[in-house]
This record gives C-alpha cells, structure tokens and sequence, in this order.
C-alpha cells in the first residue's frame, strides 16, 4: 500500500521476528517511540487511502441513491417477468 512502510516482522509474518521486534522495543524508549511513530504514520496512509477509494460524503450518498434507483428498476423487471410467466 503506499505510504506504508511495514515492519520485517509484518511483512514476513515470522513469530520469530515479531518477538525479536517487541524485545528491541521494551529495550528502549526511544526505538519504541520510533516504531510507535512509524505505525501511526501508517494508519494515516491507510486511512487516507480509504478516504479518497470512498469519497466525500456527498459522493456516498450519491451512490447509494443510484444503487437504489437501480435495485428498484431491477426489481420492477423481476416481479414483471415472474407474473408473465
């Protein structure tokens, strides 16, 4: 994902590592300051990713409209042709 930078330990998924990470963190504040930034780093890339794959909330409520619209039309069409059968 862009933006995100992940650690070793996320992008292998290795217990091993991951074990090793969260040792180096309790070992020092400052690297754990570092790695606690870098997460938060990371969720606002994730975050902003989502926000502009969604929209604005006029541009929900726009699709849900249309989503509606069509369910509608396209149930209409089914009830039709279930009677005429």
């Amino acid at each position: 994902m862009p933006g995100v930078n992940a650690t070793l330990a996320e992008q292998t998924g290795d217990a091993g590592i991951a074990q090793l990470q969260r040792a180096v963190m309790d070992s020092d504040p400052a690297i754990a300051r570092r790695f606690a930034d870098s997460q938060a780093n990371n969720n606002a890339a994730r975050i902003g990713l989502l926000q502009r794959i969604a929209g604005t909330p006029d541009d929900l409520a726009a699709a849900v409209d249309k989503r509606d619209a069509l369910a509608k039309l396209r149930y209409g069409q089914a009830f039709q042709d279930a009677d005429s059968q």
